[in-house]
This record gives C-alpha cells, sequence and structure tokens, in this order.
C-alpha cells in the first residue's frame, strides 16, 4: 500500500477485501471484478503476495479501521 498514485484508483471495498484476503486469495470476488477495469485488476491485484490474512485475527471493525488508515496516508502531504 505504498503507491498512493494505485490506492487513489481502489475502491474501499478492494481495500477491505485485500487487507482481509491477503495475498493468498483463491478468487477474486465478483463485487470487486464489477468495479475496477481489466488494466487496473492486472496491475494491483497480484496473487501469492507476502501480504498476510488478517481475516480471523482483526475483527471487521478493525479492518474498516485499516482501510481508514491506509485511505488518511493517500491524501497525506509528503
Amino acid at each position: 500500500f505504498q503507491n498512493r498514485k494505485a490506492l487513489a484508483e481502489q475502491t474501499d471495498e478492494f481495500l477491505f477485501w485485500r487487507i482481509s484476503e491477503g495475498g493468498q486469495f483463491q478468487k477474486i470476488p465478483k463485487t470487486i471484478k464489477e468495479h475496477m477495469s481489466p488494466q487496473a485488476l492486472n496491475l494491483y491485484v497480484h496473487q501469492w503476495s507476502a501480504m498476510p490474512s488478517w481475516r480471523g485475527i482483526l475483527t471487521e471493525d478493525q479492518r474498516w479501521m485499516l482501510v481508514d488508515g491506509v485511505r488518511s496516508k493517500t491524501y497525506e502531504h509528503e
């Protein structure tokens, strides 16, 4: 989540999904695919990344708080 331009192009639902599933996901949910272009999917959805899954470790509310935190960094001035 270090590329601010890429973050600005993602929906909150996408960020929540990635935080929840990490890099070891089986498939991309239909709701995510419907809101991303094929180019964005190729650029930003990489299976087998090192990012861990936070589902089962953090509650749903905590994962949404992470989305808010990531968003606050997206718009923060350097």
